[in-house]
């Protein structure tokens, strides 16, 4: 699965209000994984980075982004 998949997930989960929704939503996308995607997938859904911090705080995006 590509990440572009998640965001479109993410993006769909969000505009909906509905609990059930929002679970069929991710379900259908988590049953469409294999085994090792399933941890990565989830991870980036919670809005977490699967390997932890990466080190670039917001100083280093200003500085990037002028």
């Amino acid at each position: 699965m590509r990440l572009g998949e998640l965001t479109q997930t993410s993006k769909r989960v969000a505009a909906t209000s509905a609990r059930l929704e929002k679970i069929d939503l991710l379900a259908a996308t988590l049953r469409r994984l294999s085994d090792r995607e399933v941890p990565v997938a989830v991870a980036y859904l919670s809005g977490e980075l699967p390997q932890g911090r990466i080190g670039i705080g917001p100083a280093m995006l200003e500085a990037a982004f002028p």
